[in-house]
């Protein structure tokens, strides 16, 4: 985990930079939005101080501000000239939810980090300190750059993870002699038998002529743990404990990989807790990080806050040491037991002693075919990918879906990038962006497996074992209507007075009896109500409008980079509001647009702020009545929030209608909010909208003869709305 520094570049920053600051502090959203969209960046920062906007709000504590900065790219890790972050900013104001707000987001970014890039880094540090002397000096061991490597101030730590190690007297492994605090404080306790992994020579020399070597119950072994532990059959400790110098945490990463096969059920595990002691924030998002991988693994873990001395920085013991490597007064130890290493036995003692099993670890434990088979799914070259996406998507998704696991979206975003060679990390990163902690770690574990080795063996029989999320009690859609009372899988669809449909023809049979007129009034009528600001097109989240343009850019720039390229030409924005989309995205990417929008309302606010050189036309119409100009040749047809005001028939004539109109190698781009799949379509009659599933809108592509040439998940929303998905279709 790395903070990012204010740029010490020579380059001017921003103009605007204090004026989006201040904007911030005073939590005034609207402004922000404003001058992010005329071009100031998100990470910009105070020349002065490295004070970000990010920090400003969250010392405010206005969480829509932090999202929408979030959502336009402020780094959640940027630090000011004293080292602060905006988690430190939050923490020190008291505001609770932002700090809560920032951990996930953090957590979110590394949990996905960690899973996929960080095992592309090599620890050359290690390499570095393994090749060179140390020396000891007293109370201190010291590398060849005067680095402490370990101190005696450690000792009362090294104890109380000793009495922890040793509690049930087995078979312990400590990997990192250096001083030999810890084992010689795990000799004291006389566990049944105690094994030592050092790597580097002089501190191996020092325990030979220490004695540690042929003493009684002890066996050392001399080389890195990547190079000893394979020999290592089975199950054979009872505790380990991991405190190595000048390994990454990729190496960490990979050593917790090692320790279900090397560690008895119910084993204990800890390490030497330094991750990011310069930052107190830093260190609370470094240790929410590892305990989600060690979830994924089958642990389940604790940190216990205990007090520690650390000699003041003008105390002896740090004299002549280069950098002082701990800050603060407070460790965190870990406490991590093994509870998932026979998953299903896990299971049923859970069940009969109560324990309180984290929900990824049953799952990814009860599941190895199905975790198997979603590592396969997502790489993008294996000739059977498109078979087994289809399979998931359709027989294993809905049901992970109804226990509360919500990555069926996120998994079709990935799908799409592997299917387009796309770096698996950063579209991961993204998709993570929209889930819940728990399901987030289960994608980040089947990322992992998917960078392992390929093939396995051959999978004959699928049976899927069910854990509840209880996470997914957080995550109901917009409108307020707990999940609890939605229908279960069973049901097609339903609406907020609980009202359920077996399908959607039966529901549009009720609704319109052959006459939609009725409900596209009401439709018109809410939006009459409805003010012509960012604030009003986006149903009272403007927060999201930086996310939303951000991410729907993104997706266009990777079409214009497919093969056939996106054309250049002129892009049809329909449902066009006051013009947000456009003003936005389509007149950033499009030589020019037409413009498709019910209200004169909102066209009359569009006309003020677009060009009018470069909007050839204004259909004031419904899209329901819509027919394309004849000889008109879109290069995009632009479809976003509003085909769910659309009956089924009516949405299927109108993709059939503009698929005739698209220009050569032009596509269609659907950008709408969907319902979770066990929860089928969702009608809200306030607005007289339907939010259909996923599915229901592939069936209505696959009527209309069109063809999916590529799907994303929005990234970055809050868990309390529903998905939303991008699709761009060619006939």
């Amino acid at each position: 985990m790395e903070e990012v520094a204010p740029s010490a570049s020579a380059d001017a920053p921003h103009p605007a930079t204090n004026a989006l600051i201040a904007a911030s502090a005073a939590g005034d959203l609207e402004q922000v939005l404003q001058l992010l969209s005329s071009g100031c960046p998100a990470y910009a920062q105070a020349e002065a101080d490295g004070r970000s906007a990010l920090m400003a709000a969250a010392a405010g504590g206005h969480e829509s501000t932090v999202r929408a900065l979030l959502a336009a790219g402020a780094p959640w890790n940027a630090v000011d000239r004293r080292g602060h972050s905006a988690g430190n900013y939050a923490l020190d104001a008291s505001q609770q939810r932002v700090v809560d707000l920032l951990v996930d987001e953090a957590v979110r970014a590394e949990l996905v980090l960690g899973a996929a890039e960080r095992r592309t880094l090599t620890a050359k540090r290690n390499a570095a300190y393994l090749s060179r002397g140390v020396r000891y000096d007293g109370e201190r061991l010291i590398d060849a750059d005067d680095d402490a490597v370990m101190m005696e101030w450690e000792a009362p730590l090294m104890e109380t993870h000793a009495d922890r190690l040793c509690a049930a007297g087995g078979d312990v492994l400590n990997v990192g002699f250096g001083m030999g605090i810890v084992d010689s404080a795990i000799a004291r306790r006389a566990p049944r038998s105690h094994t030592i992994i050092e790597a580097h020579p002089d501190v191996y020399a020092r325990m030979e002529r220490e004695g540690w070597t042929s003493r009684p119950g002890v066996r050392v072994l001399f080389g890195r743990w990547q190079e000893v532990l394979p020999a290592f059959e089975g199950p054979c400790f009872d505790a380990v404990f991991y405190d190595t110098y000048g390994e990454h945490d990729a190496d960490m990463a990979d050593f917790h990989d090692e320790l279900p096969r090397i560690l008895r059920r119910g084993g204990v595990y800890s390490f030497f807790n330094g991750l990011c002691p310069f930052n107190v924030f830093f260190q609370g998002v470094a240790c929410a990080v590892v305990q989600l991988e060690l979830q994924a693994l089958g642990f389940t873990s604790t940190f216990e806050a205990m007090p520690v001395h650390v000699p003041d920085e003008h105390d002896e013991q740090w004299a002549q040491i280069r950098r002082k490597y701990y800050f603060s007064d407070t460790y965190y130890l870990p406490h991590c037991v093994l509870d998932g290493g026979n998953a299903e036995k896990a299971a049923d003692d859970a069940a009969e002693e109560g324990d309180d099993v984290p929900p990824a670890v049953h799952f990814a434990n009860l599941n190895p075919s199905l975790m198997t088979l979603l590592a396969r799914s997502l790489r993008g070259g294996a000739e059977d990918a498109k078979d087994l996406q289809r399979l998931l998507a359709d027989e294993v998704m809905p049901h992970m879906e109804a226990a509360g696991w919500r990555v069926a979206l996120a998994f079709a975003s990935l799908w799409a990038a592997a299917a387009e060679g796309q770096p698996l990390a950063a579209a991961a990163r993204d998709a993570a962006a929209a889930l819940d902690a728990n399901s987030a770690a289960l994608l980040a574990h089947a990322v992992q497996l998917s960078l392992g080795e390929a093939g396995g063996a051959a999978i004959d029989e699928l049976q899927l074992a069910l854990v509840p999320n209880p996470l997914a009690a957080d995550d109901s859609p917009v409108g307020g209507d707990s999940p609890a009372d939605r229908p279960t899988a069973a049901a097609a669809g339903s609406d907020a007075s609980g009202r359920t449909f077996s399908s959607a023809e039966d529901f549009w049979a009720a609704e319109c009896a052959g006459d939609a007129a009725a409900w596209y009034q009401g439709s018109a009528e809410f939006w009459r109500r409805e003010a012509p600001t960012v604030r009003g097109m986006m149903g009272g989240l403007d927060e999201l409008h930086a996310a939303d343009v951000a991410a729907s850019a993104a997706f266009v720039g990777r079409l214009r980079a497919a093969a056939p390229p996106l054309p250049q030409g002129v892009a049809l924005d329909c449902g066009a509001g006051i013009g947000r989309v456009c003003a936005h995205v389509l007149l950033d990417h499009f030589d020019a647009v037409e413009l498709l929008e019910p209200s004169e309302a909102f066209v009359h606010k569009a006309r003020e702020s677009l060009p009018a050189a470069r909007v050839l036309a204004v259909h004031v119409t419904g899209l329901e009545s819509f027919v394309p100009p004849a000889g008109r040749k879109y290069a995009c047809v632009w479809v976003q929030w509003v085909l769910n005001y659309l009956t089924d028939a009516d949405l299927v004539a109108f993709f059939r209608r503009c698929a005739a109109a698209l220009a050569p190698s032009g596509c269609i781009v659907v950008k709408e909010s969907c319902s979770r799949d066990q929860n089928g379509f969702y009608v809200d009659r306030s607005d007289n909208s339907i939010t259909r599933t996923a599915p229901h809108f592939r069936r209505c592509f696959e009527a209309a003869q069109l063809q999916i040439v590529a799907e994303e998940t929005q990234p970055h929303l809050p868990r309390e709305v529903f998905p939303v998905q991008m699709w761009a279709l060619r006939a």
